[in-house]
């Protein structure tokens, strides 16, 4: 658009803004109705941005948002790959990588509502550069903690930080984006958070250990690769706060405040918080509002429940491989001699080993069952699930090993010493994880994503929103149960990759759904609150699919078809919003 053209659209703006900010006695609008005054600026606001049309700016708009969006997928995605490097530096059992996740959601769920608010209030530019500056803080700190508590600290506040980034970014983008072309580049936007996941999965690729001895190996490094991992992973949120200093605060937003100072906006903030959030479920908007929440909180459920149960499934899959494959030696007798190489999936039964010495070596998946030993000495050991069982150990010696009281089981010792245990971390982390299969994993679940994505920009405006979110939520609900008939990594992969694909179109037009459901009023509290109650049922789907991982595969088909099918069900009452005005 030439400079004369923007003059004459900021003349024919301001002039028109005064017309709808002022009734005839001179009053402010905010004494109108919320929904008439509403209607008036959406219809004002959707022929002003119609007239600008789409140009360079908008370009630049997708870029900045987008960021935002993949930094927002990137704190999702990188704990899940972390968590085996962490695991091994830290210490850390069971129990605290599961209050590791729940910090995780907690902080975005907890960021999203009240930031969401926040951006109603006092704009959406200002509180994303807010929200987003913490968030590229805590992030960039959390890689340089030393202590798991101080990680702990600084993955909440950022996790906090970037919690708005989701809610306020699409209300904020969408605000400039004509009713035309607004799938288009709603679906652009989404395929950005896709992107997101493909950057974390190839840099996880590139830079992190593959294998269960490598992140041992790396664990003794002063600043080890996952610490790496996650400042290259952090790179977005810098990146989109850059960008959206370049931009201007949402035109939409700004007619709905009108003229009021900046301290009585900012002051408001507390008293209108709850009322912003009983707006939602006014009796004008409950009809529109209920459906879409539901349908989110299932949805969400479901999928990211998946997104834990896919890579701990393909690792089962090659776990029970590697135990078919386990060697079996009986009653070998060894002597004399030194091993100095690692040993691997192998069972010693009435075994005998005498004046034997095992040095500087990695035990993974070894057990000594029945078997004598009788002046072996062990010297700089790593163990991984070994054991050894009903064993006699006679004037024996271990130095510099990790082989703590609970590595014997019902064994006989006799003069047998114990001299400067590696007494770091007395957990028995498994060696055997094939990170490369899960990075494979990952990588090909974000890139299926973006197929789905232009399916959902190419038939949206054709079917509408609702059909679409409830054709595809059905496919996936069908689709999980072909689940029980898979038996390889590669079939799980498959599956997830048609999965993500169907549910790729039901998310985008959620989205667009979602957007076009909520007023401007409290269009980014909604998404606050859509992104908060999904983030919860996000972390309550983490928690029951993980506890499915010790069943049968059919318990997670069901659990998944199930919530599905209630999502879909629950979608058919979604209100069509294809022809609405923002």
């Amino acid at each position: 658009m030439t400079n004369t053209e923007e003059t004459l659209a900021e003349v024919t703006v301001e002039e028109e803004v005064q017309a709808l900010n002022t009734q005839p006695s001179g009053r402010p609008a905010r004494h109108i109705d919320d929904n008439k005054a509403d209607k008036e600026l959406s219809e004002f606001h959707e022929r002003a941005i119609s007239e600008c049309g789409i140009g360079r700016f908008h370009w630049m708009l997708l870029a900045a948002c987008g960021m935002g969006l993949a930094a927002d997928t990137a704190e999702l995605l990188v704990l899940g790959f972390v968590l085996p490097s962490a695991e091994v530096d830290f210490c850390i059992s069971q129990t605290e990588k599961r209050v590791l996740g729940v910090v995780t959601y907690t902080g975005l769920a907890t960021g999203a509502l009240l930031w969401g608010c926040m951006a109603d209030r006092v704009g959406r530019r200002r509180t994303l550069l807010t929200a987003m500056t913490l968030a590229a803080i805590f992030d960039l700190m959390a890689a340089l903690m030393p202590t798991f508590g101080t990680f702990l600290t600084a993955r909440l506040l950022g996790g906090i930080g970037l919690g708005g980034s989701l809610p306020i970014l699409i209300a904020y983008f969408s605000e400039f984006i004509p009713r035309p072309q607004r799938v288009k580049f709603l679906c652009a936007l989404l395929a950005c958070w896709a992107f997101g996941g493909i950057y974390v999965a190839l840099m996880a690729w590139a830079i992190l250990p593959k294998t269960g001895v490598m992140v041992v190996l790396d664990g003794q490094e002063h600043f080890s690769a996952w610490h790496i991992f996650l400042i290259v992973c952090a790179i977005p949120t810098p990146l989109a706060v850059i960008g959206l200093l370049a931009l201007p605060e949402s035109p939409r937003i700004l007619l709905q405040i009108g003229h009021e100072s900046e301290a009585l906006v900012i002051y408001q903030v507390r008293t209108y918080f709850g009322s912003l959030i009983s707006k939602i479920f006014a009796a004008n908007h409950r009809r529109a509002t209920l459906p879409i929440i539901v349908t989110w909180v299932f949805a969400s459920f479901g999928y990211y429940g998946l997104s834990l149960w896919f890579p701990e499934y393909v690792k089962y899959l090659k776990g029970q491989d590697f135990k078919l494959k386990a060697s079996t030696l009986m009653n070998v007798s060894y002597s004399d001699i030194q091993f100095n190489q690692s040993i691997e999936n192998m069972i010693y039964v009435n075994g005998r080993f005498t004046n034997v010495r095992f040095q500087n070596l990695i035990l993974n998946h070894v057990v000594f069952d029945s078997c004598h030993f009788e002046q072996v000495s062990f010297i700089k050991i790593k163990s991984s699930r070994s054991l050894f069982r009903n064993s006699t150990i006679l004037q024996s010696t271990f130095v510099d090993t990790d082989f703590f009281p609970y590595r014997f089981e019902g064994c006989h010792m006799e003069d047998t010493t114990f001299d400067s245990m590696d007494a770091f971390c007395p957990l028995d982390f498994d060696y055997n994880i094939h990170l490369g299969e899960v990075f494979l994993e990952q990588l090909i679940g974000e890139l299926s994503l973006i197929p789905g994505l232009v399916l959902a920009a190419l038939l949206m405006d054709r079917f509408g929103r609702a059909r679409l979110i409830s054709i595809s939520l059905l496919l996936c609900s069908l689709l999980t149960l072909t689940l029980a008939a898979v038996q390889s990594p590669e079939a799980v992969i498959g599956v997830e990759a048609a999965f993500n694909v169907f549910f790729a179109v039901g998310l985008a037009s959620l989205t667009v759904a979602s957007t076009e459901t909520c007023p401007t009023y409290i269009r980014a509290t909604g998404w606050g609150l859509i992104n908060t109650l999904s983030r919860g049922a996000g972390l309550a789907g983490l928690f029951v699919y993980d506890s499915m991982l010790e069943c049968t595969v059919l318990a997670s088909c069901f659990v998944t078809s199930g919530v599905m099918l209630t999502s879909a069900v629950v979608s058919l009452l979604i209100i069509e919003t294809r022809h609405t005005l923002l």
